[in-house]
């Protein structure tokens, strides 16, 4: 919010994919998730704030015609949680927003681009997302770089990352930059176990 308040995201997500046939694959995304906000004033929280740990699901297909082509369906934040916990009255800025994303993917040798559509169900908004990842040391270690178009008239935000694998674990950390709102950016870290 232009440098006026910080805002937190924890997340807890657990995941299943079952293979249909070669091509394709079903699955689905459990998620925990708490939200907090830390304005540069603490009075300008609203009154009813209260955040709670509140669950979430996001249900996927993916198709793969090609070894090199990837193609993604998600529903995602299907439960659509409120994450203010209020009590008095709702906005429709205080759930998380249902979406759907349809997202295309094409590899080449250790290269990685790809193209996502966002829409956004509850605000009828359409985002766009570009971005290239690329892998090296024997694919222990990934870096990337992105553009997301955030609705017509929103702005723009860009984005990039870097991660590694150690075992079954993935880390990665990634940087995204609102470019309309300024500030210190958004920072992600994510932990993924794969077994």
């Amino acid at each position: 919010n232009e440098s006026l308040a910080s805002y937190t995201e924890v997340q807890l997500a657990i995941a299943y994919v079952i293979r249909i046939i070669k091509q394709v694959s079903v699955g689905f995304t459990v998620l925990g998730q708490y939200f907090t906000m830390s304005p540069s004033d603490p009075a300008e929280l609203p009154p009813y704030f209260n955040p709670v740990p509140t669950p979430n699901l996001n249900l996927g297909l993916h198709y793969a015609p090609y070894e090199q082509v990837s193609i993604g369906l998600v529903g995602m934040n299907l439960i659509r949680p409120n994450i203010t916990a209020q009590t008095i009255y709702s906005t429709n800025i205080d759930y998380v927003p249902r979406s759907i994303v349809l997202g295309l993917a094409y590899s080449i040798q250790r290269f990685v681009v790809a193209l996502d559509t966002h829409f956004v169900v509850d605000t009828s908004k359409v985002n766009l997302k570009f971005g290239g990842e690329t892998f090296f040391l024997g694919r222990r270690f990934h870096s990337g770089i992105g553009l997301e178009l955030l609705g017509p008239l929103d702005g723009q935000s860009l984005s990039i990352g870097v991660g590694g694998v150690v075992g079954p674990v993935v880390i990665d950390y990634a940087l995204s930059y609102p470019l309309r709102l300024g500030g210190l950016g958004n920072h992600i870290l994510s932990v993924t176990f794969a077994f």
